[in-house]
């Protein structure tokens, strides 16, 4: 009995001891930075070839995945990590301050975000999307700082461990982020030209 998805023969892995295919494959230097990491991953599989090449297509994953495994690998230390306490936080943060003191307490969370490890890494991304989800108040540049963080927009719930309504809503979500803020600075754009020109006068 022939099944429509039998066995795909993707060829032995090259050997890789400088763990350099990685990094060619997805086009970039190498990094520990998770985000860069997917942004290329996800630019280098929405190519045309890759849409034909299942083989291909394998392969690329699998040089992604061993991209991610020697970023995780390549950073310092790794801060022991809660996702809870980190939303609790955010939350707390913006609760007591508003939109202005989330805004301007972003670069520390940033920072955390940097010293993770890939798993709390996903653990972060996945518990501040239930955050963004459950809070549709939260600032739309913070959300969007977010979103350019954990490249939300490409989404697939592919490591996300969202249910598929979850996903579905998140990537609705980061639509319309994205529409909104492209919005605003069109908007911030035109003000500024006006000031301009105001100015000159």
């Amino acid at each position: 009995m022939t099944t429509l998805c039998g066995s795909i023969d993707t060829g032995s892995a090259p050997d890789d001891p400088d763990q350099t295919l990685c990094w060619q494959a997805l086009g970039i230097a190498p990094t520990t930075d998770f985000a860069a990491i997917e942004r290329a991953y996800a630019a280098q599989a929405d190519l045309p070839t890759y849409w034909r090449d299942l083989v291909g297509a394998i392969r690329l994953r699998r040089l992604y995945q061993d991209a991610l495994a020697a970023a995780d690998r390549a950073r310092p230390g790794g801060e022991t990590f809660k996702s809870a306490d980190l939303s609790r936080r955010i939350l707390s943060t913006w609760k007591q301050g508003g939109d202005q003191a989330l805004l301007a307490a972003w670069p520390a969370i940033l920072d955390t975000l940097d010293k993770l490890h890939r798993d709390d890494w996903m653990y972060a991304s996945k518990a501040l999307a239930h955050v963004v989800l459950g809070n549709r108040a939260l600032p739309l540049r913070f959300v969007d700082a977010l979103r350019r963080h954990f490249v939300w927009a490409g989404i697939q719930g592919r490591w996300l461990c969202l249910s598929i309504e979850d996903t579905e809503e998140l990537r609705q979500r980061m639509i319309q982020v994205i529409r909104e803020v492209s919005a605003l600075d069109a908007m911030t754009g035109l003000a500024m030209r006006d000031q301009s020109a105001a100015a000159r006068l």
